[in-house]
């Protein structure tokens, strides 16, 4: 599901789908994800770990819902400063690489949906639509929650500026600083996007 450069290779993620509440029906893919590889000048294909496995939910458990705390899903591999980050989509917090097949998890007790770095600094965008950034070791300071969101999904830089997109009114915030943000428009909606220009 990510694919990141780092230290001059490039790093791939699997992941399994729970396609629960979706018109997609059953998962086909039945065997379980979340391992991270890197792939050789060569095309050999290196074992890098499993972010998040250690205290996951053991895979024969059955749980129902999207947070069911298996490691089955890493996503969102992100470099900043130097360091690889991942999070494992269906079960909270944030996991750093430390080389050969270790992950360390540096806390937010949160499930992410994705990072963005912005001048400079990491920051986590939460299902449950709050922002945090990283302070280091494992501390996160919360940058509050864009109006109405409920998922906080992507992020980008324009102008200077960070932006993110949320669910479920497909609105755009600009982040103001502290906990602020405003409401610049919404996706699809040409009226509100001309009023950005």
């Amino acid at each position: 599901p990510s694919i990141a450069r780092y230290d001059g290779a490039l790093y791939c993620s699997t992941g399994r789908t729970t396609p629960l509440g979706s018109a997609l029906g059953p998962a086909q893919n039945t065997a379980p994800g979340g391992r991270v590889y890197r792939i050789e000048s060569d095309g050999r294909w290196v074992f890098c770990g499993h972010p998040g496995v250690e205290d996951a939910t053991p895979e024969e458990r059955e749980v129902s819902g999207y947070e069911t705390g298996k490691a089955d899903m890493t996503a969102a591999l992100t470099v900043f400063r130097g360091e690889l980050y991942a999070t494992c989509y269906y079960r909270r917090g944030v996991f750093k690489y430390e080389g050969g097949t270790s992950w360390k998890n540096i806390g937010l007790d949160k499930r992410l949906l994705s990072f963005a770095v912005y001048r400079h600094e990491l920051y986590a965008l939460i299902n449950g639509g709050a922002v945090f950034r990283y302070l280091g070791a494992d501390n996160w300071e919360d940058c509050g929650t864009p109006t109405g969101s409920t998922q906080t999904y992507g992020a980008a830089t324009y102008a200077g500026n960070l932006y993110v997109g949320t669910w479920p009114e497909g609105t755009v915030h600009c982040y103001d600083g502290g906990k602020t943000w405003t409401t610049v428009g919404r996706a699809g909606d040409e009226r509100e996007i001309m009023g950005m220009a």
